[in-house]
């Protein structure tokens, strides 16, 4: 099978037996790859209502397809298993090359299951795979992990690894791609940390056979040129994710005060332009031309050094351990990426955390005799405590590791009204406020709230934005109406394709003028000799969006958890997006219409007759239709 080595890795810890799986091809074309597939693999083989910390949980690590074809923002990978956060489907991505060198070693992917009555790490070495024992690195941060390993075994090894926070199977602990890059979301590290496997490290060099490589090339060249070449480029080559700072909070779209708001008074002070003042270098991704990743570096700050080795933090973290937490010390927020970083630990949860943490306390929900110290909104010393004490589990730290809905679970009283979740996953720093599709997103996704899923309306303001994806009418980001639901969807589907394939998608323009879907399609189809069309493609990504939709239904959703936190029922009082609200009776309606477009029942499952349509009858009848498993 060209652009695919047929094989996935299989580790199973408890009795340390390594095997392959092959890779069927039909069910590849089906599902493409990454996200699809992983999906698929997991609903296979992990029985439902397991213990997500259990030996019986699978990890799932997936590459795309166009893995290792060198084309620009194909070098990411797929973590899945079931999420010790959230208990439905957990889900995270990330960079960097540890795709590039998975897929070179000989796999397109690998499933870890089991439980290992020791620490080890996995090394995978050109189709050879080992375990190792791991007493020398479990208990070390990810930098002295990392260091350590490579001293052992060399420098060309790329790695995956955990910190701390998954060793101690902190809910929302991540898996590292590095030291600058993180698998972030729904507690993958903390599964890692179960199966008390502390890195997988993986070195190739066999490239993929493909159908037609000259042609492969010559798209991998001619994007390059347009990526650099394209307007939203110069912004990300420049100030990375946060060039866009400044517009956000105009819009209201940059969420301040634990989601009160979505404009930040001292935005400036943490602007793309400001972090230019502590910004060393840039870098990239491997084979990809934006070069987005900022690296910072301060000497003698009043928290200690900042470390080039640790990256620098991107706008989703610039958003939750800065405004969300009203932090305008640009010295923190570099130091809270970096202890995030260093521990393994979600940025996005940890600020969520942090910000629940302050205005709980604001409200006297909690005291000072509960934390041990005063948590006052932009005390940033404050704000570093709360990371260490939630990644070491310590104190007050063992509530704040449980994630906003346990805590506010435990806390009572009135907290749940200020717990921004959705099914248990904290809400990412875009307020849906000033992009109201992405509301329906945030709703609606499998994992829980979910900034990469699809659909922010900003981005599709244009006419005709996006007829490749099959939206052509100007949206407008302030209604729920106007043909939203049926918008947001194409934009999952494609999406969902995209994270497939698997292509991050700054490197993937489906809108505005300049668009490369085509040359992505056209990519894949040269690499497998599919001969995809465009419909075949949005077919493919629907198809992996409803198996990652199956999985959260068999793990005891029902519809009443497709629902936004109280935050966006309230209006901002400031920016663009001032007086906007969510009401639940909108949402409801959007619901209603957005179920019936995916062929879905009015409790938000997916149809046996529509998975059918789908090609995924050999699923359809083990879908629960009511309620789930409770």
């Amino acid at each position: 099978m060209y652009a695919h080595t047929s094989k996935i890795l299989k580790i199973n810890l408890s009795d340390g037996s390594i095997t392959h799986l092959p890779v069927d091809e039909k069910m590849a074309r089906q599902y493409i790859g990454g996200r699809g597939l992983a999906a698929r693999l997991l609903f296979d083989m992990m029985p439902a209502g397991c213990d997500p910390l259990g030996p019986e949980n699978k990890l799932v690590f997936m590459t795309g397809p166009l893995a290792a074809t060198r084309l620009a923002g194909s070098a990411r990978y797929v973590v899945m298993a079931r999420s010790p956060l959230t208990n439905f489907l957990g889900e995270s991505y990330a960079g960097g090359s540890f795709a590039h060198y998975l897929k070179r070693s000989g796999f397109d992917g690998i499933v870890i299951e089991g439980q290992s009555p020791r620490p080890v790490y996995l090394v995978i070495d050109n189709g050879q795979a080992r375990l190792h024992e791991g007493e020398g690195v479990w208990g070390l941060e990810t930098k002295e992990a990392r260091d350590r390993l490579v001293a052992k075994h060399g420098k060309d090894f790329d790695m995956a690894l955990i910190g701390p926070a998954g060793e101690k199977q902190i809910p929302f602990a991540c898996i590292m791609q590095g030291l600058g890059r993180a698998a972030g979301r729904t507690g993958m590290g903390a599964v890692m940390g179960s199966k008390r496997l502390k890195a997988v490290l993986v070195r190739g060099n066999h490239d993929p056979d493909l159908y037609n490589k000259a042609r492969v090339n010559d798209l991998v060249k001619a994007n390059a040129r347009f990526l650099i070449e394209h307007p939203s480029t110069k912004g990300f080559r420049d100030f990375g994710t946060g060039r866009n700072i400044d517009a956000f909070n105009e819009l209201g779209n940059l969420p301040t005060q634990n989601f009160r708001e979505g404009s930040f008074e001292h935005f400036e002070k943490i602007s793309g332009e400001t972090f230019m003042k502590v910004l060393v270098r840039k870098e990239s991704c491997i084979h990809c031309p934006v070069r987005c990743k900022k690296v910072v570096e301060i000497s003698g700050s009043p928290y200690g050094d900042v470390l080039p080795e640790y990256g620098g933090p991107e706008y989703e973290t610039i958003g939750s351990l800065g405004s969300l937490c009203m932090n305008d010390d640009l010295a923190a927020l570099c130091m809270a990426h970096q202890l995030c970083n260093a521990y393994g630990v979600d940025t996005i949860s940890m600020g969520v955390v942090a910000a629940f943490a302050m205005e709980c306390y604001e409200r006297g929900l909690i005291s000072r005799d509960d934390v041990g110290f005063e948590v006052h909104w932009g005390d940033p010393r404050a704000l570093l405590r709360l990371i260490k004490m939630t990644a070491s589990r310590e104190g007050f730290g063992e509530l704040l590791c449980q994630g906003v809905k346990r805590m506010a679970e435990k806390i009572g009283k009135d907290a749940s009204q200020y717990a921004a979740h959705v099914k248990g996953l904290e809400i990412p720093m875009h307020d849906p406020r000033s992009k109201m599709g992405l509301g329906i997103s945030y709703a609606v996704a499998p994992r829980g709230s979910n900034h990469c899923e699809g659909f922010h309306d900003t981005s599709y303001a244009g006419e005709n934005a996006a007829p490749e994806v099959g939206i052509v009418k100007k949206v407008n980001p302030y209604t729920l109406e106007d043909g939203k639901p049926g918008m947001v969807i194409a934009g999952e589907n494609w999406q969902s394709f995209a994270n497939s394939a698997i292509m991050c998608r700054f490197t993937v323009k489906e809108t505005g003028g300049k668009r490369n879907v085509l040359t992505i399609v056209d990519a894949l189809n040269e690499a497998t000799g599919w001969g995809l069309s465009m419909e075949e493609v949005m077919e493919a990504g629907e198809r992996a969006f409803n198996m990652c939709r199956l999985l959260t239904a068999r793990e005891g959703f029902d519809r009443s958890m497709d629902v936004l936190p109280p935050h966006f029922s309230k209006p901002q009082t400031r920016s663009l997006a001032k007086g906007n609200v969510i009401s639940s009776e909108a949402m409801a309606h959007a619901l209603n219409e957005y179920y019936e477009l995916r062929g879905w029942s009015p409790e938000g499952v997916p149809r046996p007759e529509h998975l059918e349509k789908l090609g995924m009858g050999d699923v359809s009848r083990s879908v629960p239709q009511g309620r789930g498993r409770g």
